[in-house]
């Protein structure tokens, strides 16, 4: 029961504070006293929250207002200076604006910022962790950007903390070493994504790519199947608009040549240009060797050797036109030529 000052002219709003099990108590004087008797005390009762008169028994219509602040005593306690604690850790909202929601200064920003980096070292991480929480954001971005799927992106990450455990990025470029995951994950799940592709989208030197690649696969004993060169057909067919029976054509020549000794040490998206531009001179597409060669990234050198290898092949060969020789290109004829027969001057002559 708390009571209520009649000298005063006021009625006490009364706050309990609570700290721990103990209670205090804060009063202050706002209201009037009893009405009736003017003489009584006005008493409240917390648990009704009704005052009465102790004297004439006179109930006021007014509530106590009684206000219970719980303070937990860890409040009190020392807090750690590393922010470390799992009872009180140390949080920093990423989202810099402030309580009502308007956006801080650019110095506040910087400082905000700085106070977070001190936060991430305050937990004190290993460095299998800082470089994690580095490389796995690349993986999973270049992934979405390669549209190479979940799994694959998943894996990628799993080879890449193979590697750190195997510690294969000690000294050399994290960059190039989450990259040559990627590219892994792509070998091993059959995804028809190239090294270039994957070093043009992590902004990266092939060469790097490469030799990353090459070092996680031979470390950690990773096998991938030889990839089909029919996958590599559609994207490339879709570059250069062709039509879907070119692309069907395609596909029956690389079937027929699959039992041949021709894939064995050739690049499969170099069969794929290849078969592309057979189908095309098959169906007499207009389309030339520098534009398959523009949509694959095969030079046009690489495309018409590979071209008559499956030609030989072919149970049926697809002729294929060469244009006539140029006059330079005839033996004994330009600069070589000229030297040649000087050295030779009995030689056969071809006019």
């Amino acid at each position: 029961m708390r009571l209520i000052n009649p000298k005063s002219n006021s009625i006490r709003t009364v706050i309990r504070l609570k700290i721990g099990n103990d209670f205090s108590e804060l009063e202050r004087h706002d209201n009037p006293v009893c009405p009736e008797c003017k003489k009584g005390r006005l008493v409240d009762d917390p648990d009704s929250g009704e005052i009465h008169c102790r004297s004439c028994g006179f109930v006021s219509k007014e509530k106590t207002q009684v206000v219970d602040v719980s303070i937990s005593k860890d409040l009190f306690r020392s807090t750690p200076k590393t922010g470390t604690s799992k009872d009180n850790p140390v949080l920093i909202d990423p989202i810099n604006k402030d309580f009502y929601g308007r956006s801080i200064s650019p110095a506040m920003v910087e400082s905000m910022n700085r106070l977070r980096t001190w936060d991430l070292r305050s937990h004190a991480k290993p460095g299998r962790d800082r470089n994690l929480s580095k490389a796995l954001p690349k993986i999973f971005t270049w992934s979405r950007s390669l549209s190479i799927g979940d799994n694959a992106a998943n894996n990628a990450a799993s080879i890449y903390q193979k590697a750190i455990a195997f510690k294969l990025t000690r000294g050399r470029s994290m960059e190039e070493m989450a990259a040559g995951a990627v590219l892994s994950s792509c070998k091993i799940n059959g995804i028809p994504r190239s090294d270039k592709q994957i070093a043009q989208i992590a902004g990266l030197k092939l060469k790097g790519v490469r030799r990353a690649y090459r070092l996680i696969f031979m470390s950690l004993g990773l096998s991938a199947d030889v990839a089909d060169p029919k996958v590599f057909v559609p994207p490339i067919a879709s570059k250069i608009n062709l039509e879907p029976r070119v692309i069907r054509l395609a596909g029956k020549i690389l079937d027929e040549v699959s039992t041949a000794d021709i894939r064995i040490g050739k690049n499969p998206m170099a069969q794929a240009s290849a078969a592309l531009y057979l189908s095309c001179v098959k169906f007499k597409v207009d389309v030339t060797q520098n534009s398959i060669s523009s949509a694959s990234d095969i030079s046009g050198v690489t495309i018409r050797r590979t071209s008559h290898l499956i030609n030989e092949i072919l149970k049926q060969p697809i002729p294929i036109s060469v244009g006539p020789k140029k006059a330079n290109s005839l033996p004994g004829s330009g600069v070589k030529g000229a030297i040649r027969d000087r050295q030779h001057p009995n030689a056969t002559k071809i006019h």
